[in-house]
């Protein structure tokens, strides 16, 4: 489509909602007149027209390359607004306040030497064998030897691939880890588990 038309599109759909306005007057005496003989300079080719809805994973997942919600913990864990729920025994999870990273409060996670400790966010857009790149502040008590990042598939029972951290501070620091889709799926999860014994922290974590 040339300028010329595209203009003559604009200018009806204005001269409908125009003349909608005015029937209640005197929609009669209105007269819209188009040359379409004038014309301007082309429209530049690194000019884009689009249209863009929260439709699927347009923007969530798509465009946005964030894919986690609530990553600084704004809702509490498993709280009715929050997109992360508890793992394992739900009271080994709690929002701490005193020295949290930023906002509030953050989750701090008690961990057993047996048994699953840790907290899980689903419904994420995955492809299979692709890698996924993350970030997550972390604080732990001496026991804690490690937390486990796993990204699994689209329920509880499906495969997963994960990556370990170990040598976690006792304050808050960065930590960067990769992990891969074990599948494609829109119904995705990402679990951080904690293994020792003692508590650790969770300041912000995101997953692009």
């Amino acid at each position: 489509m040339d300028r010329a038309g595209y203009i003559c599109i604009v200018v009806l759909a204005f001269a409908i909602g125009a003349g909608s306005c005015l029937a209640a007057e005197d929609a009669s005496n209105t007269v819209i007149t188009i040359d379409v003989s004038k014309k301007a300079e082309p429209i530049s080719k690194y000019i884009y027209g689009q249209f863009i809805e929260h439709l699927g994973r347009c923007i969530d997942g798509g465009i946005w390359a964030e894919m986690l919600e609530d990553r600084k913990f704004y809702h509490p864990v498993g709280a009715g607004k929050s997109p992360w729920k508890p793992l394992g025994d739900t009271d080994s999870v709690k929002m701490a306040a005193k020295d949290a990273y930023v906002g509030d409060h953050e989750p701090e996670i008690s961990v057993e030497p047996a048994g699953l400790f840790g907290i899980c966010q689903d419904k994420l857009g995955l492809v299979e064998g692709k890698e996924y790149t993350g970030r997550i502040i972390l604080a732990a008590s001496q026991g804690v030897n490690a937390v486990e990042l796993r990204l699994r598939g689209d329920d509880s029972q499906a495969a997963f691939h994960s990556h370990r951290i170990e040598g976690i501070a006792v304050a808050h620091a960065a930590y960067t880890f990769r992990i891969h889709a074990p599948q494609t799926t829109d119904n995705g999860h990402l679990e951080i588990l904690g293994v020792g014994k003692g508590a650790f922290r969770i300041g912000v974590v995101s997953l692009m």
